[in-house]
C-alpha cells in the first residue's frame, strides 16, 4: 500500500469521524514541525513547546469527534476516540511535568518543589488509572527517567 492507501485505512477506523480524526492528525504533525524544538530528544523544553492552550485547543476538537462517532451504532468508534483522548490527556500531563523540573533538575524551592510534586503526582495517577490502554510505553519512559537527570524521582513519594 501507499502512504495515502494506509493514511485512508487508518482514518476508516474511527467511522463517521474519520474526516476529523485525520484533521487532529494532520494538526500535531503541523505543529511538531514548526516546533522542533519539542522532539522526544529534548523533552525538557516540553511545556515551553507544548503550552496548556495547546492541548485545551486539541481536547476541543477531540469532544466534537467524539459526538461524532457517538452518532453511530458501533461503539468502537467512540472507544478509539476515547483512546485518543487518553493519549492526549497522558501527553499534556507529561509536559506540564516537564515544565516544573529546571534544567532537568528538582528545584529546591519549596514553592516549586510542591508543583513539581503535584504534577508528578497527578501524571503517575494518570498512568496507573491507564496502564492498562497501552497508550504510552511505560517503560520505555521508565528506562528515560532513570538514564535522564530526573533519576530516582519516585523515591520522593
Amino acid at each position: 500500500m501507499d502512504i495515502e492507501e494506509l493514511r485512508k485505512d487508518f482514518w476508516s477506523a474511527f467511522g463517521p469521524a474519520a474526516g476529523q480524526v485525520e484533521q487532529y492528525f494532520d494538526f500535531w504533525e503541523a505543529y511538531s514541525l514548526a516546533h522542533p524544538r519539542g522532539s522526544l530528544l529534548n523533552p525538557i523544553q516540553a511545556n515551553a513547546v507544548y503550552p496548556t492552550a495547546v492541548f485545551a485547543r486539541q481536547k476541543a476538537v477531540l469532544e466534537q469527534v467524539l459526538k461524532t462517532a457517538a452518532n453511530h451504532s458501533l461503539s468502537e468508534f467512540v472507544q478509539r476516540v476515547e483512546f485518543l483522548r487518553s493519549g492526549l490527556e497522558h501527553a499534556r500531563l507529561s509536559a506540564r511535568f516537564m515544565g516544573t523540573l529546571d534544567m532537568g533538575k528538582v528545584s529546591a524551592e519549596r514553592k516549586r518543589f510542591l508543583k513539581f510534586q503535584r504534577a508528578l503526582k497527578d501524571l503517575i495517577a494518570f498512568r496507573r488509572a491507564n496502564e492498562h490502554l497501552f497508550i504510552s510505553d511505560y517503560l520505555d519512559a521508565a528506562k528515560l527517567r532513570e538514564r535522564g537527570n530526573v533519576k530516582g524521582l519516585d523515591r520522593l513519594f
